[in-house]
Parts: structure tokens; sequence; C-alpha cells
């Protein structure tokens, strides 16, 4: 099954709501086909309604979708970072990944904090979606988990945000 295949079966599993079993089920088996198809997929017209259709697709129950939904968050991420949209599509698409950031473990909220942070340092974050990430994985950080794991060292929330 080609790509353009996989997408246009994709979106028409997700219009229809009583489908949401036969989404996971078509998210699990084609997540490669996915994963490879998203970056360029996303940056055009109907990215956002694309995007939460995946991770309509990828519950958050299971722990092999779970892992799936931070892979797909990693690499919208990367792909927003490198290349230019218009401001009302960067901040639609980066919108619905912040509403699944909450479910994310702890691990890949202090990686995409210190990507944020990285790419203000190295100026190479074109829509500025740190403006967005950074605040929402603090923000999460600081009100649910005690301590964090940075640099190999067991810290307080409140000092790995200083």
């Amino acid at each position: 099954m080609g790509e353009q295949q996989v997408f246009s079966e994709l979106i028409e599993i997700g219009r229809i709501i009583s489908k949401r079993e036969d989404l996971q089920k078509y998210c699990n088996q084609q997540f490669p086909m996915i994963l490879k198809g998203l970056p360029r997929r996303i940056l055009h017209s109907g990215g956002e309604c694309l995007l939460n259709t995946i991770l309509h697709g990828l519950p958050d129950n299971l722990p092999e979708s779970s892992r799936n939904k931070a892979k797909v968050i990693e690499l919208v991420l990367e792909t927003m970072r490198k290349e230019s949209t218009s401001l009302t599509h960067c901040s639609g698409v980066v919108s619905r990944l912040c509403i699944e950031l909450p479910k994310q473990l702890v691990e890949d909220l202090v990686r995409w904090c210190n990507d944020s942070v990285q790419s203000i340092v190295d100026d190479n974050d074109e829509n500025m979606i740190w403006r967005y990430v950074l605040p929402e994985c603090m923000s999460i950080l600081l009100s649910t988990y005690d301590t964090v794991k940075h640099c190999d060292t067991e810290m307080p929330s409140a000092e790995y945000k200083e």
C-alpha cells in the first residue's frame, strides 16, 4: 500500500467517530508509513486535522501506542522547527500537540524542554514553537512532578526550571 493510499484511508476512517477502534487498529498497522509521510503532510493545509486523526488513533492506555504518540510529537516538533509555515498554521498544529503533552512521560517532557531551550540558543526555530512548547512542558513538570531527571541527576522540578 502506497503512502498516498495510507493517508487517504486514514483520513476516511478518522472522519467517522464510531470507527475509533478501526482507526486505532489502522494507525498501529500503518505506523511506519504514517511516520514516514507525516513531516511533509503536516506542513500543508489540513495538517492540524491529520495530526488530530493520528493522535486519536494512538490511544493513551496502551504502552506501544503511547510510545508511538511520543514519536509523532517528536517528529512534528522537529518538522515545525525546521520548516517555515504561516503563524496560523503553526499555531494550530502546535496547539493540538500541546493538548497531548500532559499525557506524556516526564523524560519526554524534559527532552522537549531541553530541545526548546537549545533552539533558542542556536536560533534555529523557524516558527519559534518554543513559545508554545516550553511554557506548557514546564507547567506540567512543575505541577505534576516533584522531581525530574536531567543530565543523569535527579533534581526538584523547581530547580530544573531555573
